[in-house]
């Protein structure tokens, strides 16, 4: 048994252990400092996650797996970083964000309410800067518990952000801020993870024959397909997508391995050419899958990365599946998981709460000794 803090201290230990693969990691960070509009300094210490539920929307009746990741006091400072890279690739009728948004009810019971028309039910609503298409505003209704007001300040930021994704990503940050406005925490910063890999895998191809690429992209298709069949966020019996999603019309097609240099969807076949593959990245038909996505956030640049206990085990997968068939030696403390048992909030702190959204706690905020205490005494099993 341990406590959430003592866990997550010593992955945060674990991470600043990593020397990330300059050569690739330089690229990646500047696409990052440029989408995040910032600049990181060589001090700073950033801590990456590709879990799409690490958002602050967590609506459960526990706090977010990023609540508890900056309440850890080794990070708590000015010079650390929480790099949100979300995933969207995942259906949209799915409980949890980037769909949806909910508000306490009343003690016990959740109202939810929908940011993204549920028409869309596979979709990218993180990757484009889509113009027009943006987050429904929050039903106007009197709402209890002291909410009016958080509320208010995301149906402003819905009505004044030119995007979908820059309203999502600025809400995220803004509860996160409200929520634990009690304690010093570092600086949260949401991006979508597609559009960063998207543009890293872009950058690599247009430099000339990278490694990598040529490896996984370019050939052993076959090897690569067999070798991950089955593997979640990779592909398997009607699951998943090989390699890339075909984006057509506004949704995704999956695609499957059609031979050598050939992948497929069921409106479009594709070659695996550079010159091909640009083309189609540029012009938003292929989309990065889990596999290449994973890949080009954490394994190839050897970038450490923190998720749920799930995505330890498929990660792990990946990463064993590519020092085996490459030269890229990776460190395996790029790959770390939170802690998984999810305590809740309302029995935790006596709230009397049967359920607590995130609004409820950005317009409630706990003090700091009630949340430190949480993640000390509350003991997990490893």
């Amino acid at each position: 048994m341990i406590s959430i803090n003592d866990h997550l201290d010593k992955i945060v230990c674990n991470m600043r252990g990593v020397s990330p693969r300059v050569s690739y990691f330089s690229s990646l960070l500047s696409i990052i400092e440029d989408e995040c509009n910032c600049t990181f300094n060589s001090s700073d210490f950033i801590i990456m996650s590709a879990a799409e539920h690490y958002a602050v929307f967590n609506h459960f009746k526990t706090f977010s797996n990023v609540f508890t990741l900056a309440t850890v006091p080794s990070i708590g400072n000015n010079n650390t970083h929480l790099v949100i890279l979300a995933d969207s690739i995942i259906p949209l009728d799915n409980a949890d964000y980037p769909r949806g948004i909910a508000i306490n009810q009343d003690s016990f019971h959740l109202l939810y309410n929908p940011l993204i028309s549920k028409k869309f039910r596979k979709w990218t609503p993180l990757t484009l800067n889509y113009k027009g298409i943006k987050p429904k505003p929050i039903n106007n209704r009197t709402f209890s518990l002291n909410q009016e007001n958080v509320i208010w300040h995301i149906n402003n930021i819905i009505e004044t952000s030119d995007t979908l994704f820059v309203a999502i990503s600025d809400i995220n940050k803004y509860l996160y801020k409200e929520s634990l406005s009690q304690i010093a925490k570092p600086r949260l910063h949401y991006l979508s993870l597609e559009r960063v890999v998207m543009k890293f895998l872009l950058t690599l191809l247009q430099k000339g024959d990278d490694p990598f690429c040529e490896e996984f992209i370019f050939s052993n298709l076959e090897r690569t397909f067999e070798s991950l069949y089955g593997v979640r966020t990779c592909w398997g019996d009607n699951k998943g997508s090989f390699l890339f999603w075909h984006q057509f019309e506004g949704k995704l097609f999956p695609c499957r391995l059609y031979c050598r240099n050939y992948i497929e969807s069921d409106v479009k076949r594709f070659e695996l050419s550079k010159e091909s593959l640009i083309n189609s990245l540029m012009n938003f038909e292929l989309i990065p899958g889990g596999f290449l996505s994973l890949s080009l956030a954490s394994i190839v640049p050897n970038f450490p990365t923190i998720g749920g206990f799930p995505q330890y085990h498929f990660l792990q997968k990946m990463i064993d599946y590519i020092v085996r068939n490459s030269d890229l030696e990776v460190d395996n403390r790029i790959n770390n998981f939170n802690w998984g048992v999810h305590p809740e909030i309302g029995e935790s702190f006596c709230l009397n709460m049967g359920s607590c959204s995130t609004v409820f706690l950005a317009a409630n905020p706990l003090p700091e000794t009630v949340i430190r205490n949480y993640c000390k005494s509350n003991n997990i099993i490893i």
